[in-house]
């Protein structure tokens, strides 16, 4: 017995002088963490995804909301072209500022679902037209009389200058566009006459 207690202190002593000679011997191997998946995503990905998404809803209701404005632009700076060549070509500046009054009125009646814009005329017109704009454009008074001159010594190219710029500063949405007439109907609201025609 006393043998076999022997051997097993020797046994334990081996093992112990192996402990102190590689502690390291005794630990386990390092475990990886598995690969990091890219789904499901995070948190911060989604509302990423999210806010792209509204953005772009946004933009294509805005571009829907002014196509309506773009289009009528493009035809107004179409017939404008044609009414600057038609003047360059015969020199008669009546019949130019009567093609931009009809040209400018019809622009505004087509933005516009407002009955009461078409009966606007003279100072009122023009006070009108600059509101909608937001501009003080002084050019556009030449729409008042010109149209009705027989001659008229005044150049058209400078009305048509103006209008273009005019143009640039109407509102995008058809929305702001009606705002602003209703608040010029709420500023200056149209008079009745009282008298009658047959």
């Amino acid at each position: 017995m006393r043998i076999g207690l022997r051997i097993e202190h020797k046994k334990i002593y081996q093992e112990k002088i192996k402990l102190n000679q590689d502690p390291l011997s005794t630990l386990r191997d390092v475990h990886i963490p598995p690969a990091v998946s890219w789904w499901p995503l995070a948190p911060g990905w989604w509302f990423l995804m999210l806010l792209v998404l509204g953005l772009m809803g946004l933009f294509i209701w805005y571009l829907i909301e002014s196509r309506n404005k773009r289009i009528v632009v493009k035809q107004f700076k179409l017939e404008l072209e044609k009414i600057e060549y038609r003047f360059l070509g015969s020199g008669n500046a009546v019949e130019a500022y009567r093609d931009l009054s009809i040209l400018i009125r019809r622009m505004v009646l087509t933005l516009s679902s407002d009955p009461r814009v078409g009966g606007l005329k003279g100072d009122i017109w023009i006070g009108f037209l600059n509101h909608l704009a937001g501009s003080s454009s002084k050019a556009l008074e030449m729409l008042v009389v010109n149209p009705y001159k027989k001659n008229t010594e005044e150049d058209p190219l400078l009305l048509m200058d103006d209008m273009r710029k005019w143009i640039k500063t109407l509102p995008n949405r058809e929305k702001n566009i009606q705002t602003r007439i209703n608040d010029w109907f709420k500023e200056f609201p149209p008079q009745v006459s009282n008298s009658c025609f047959f």
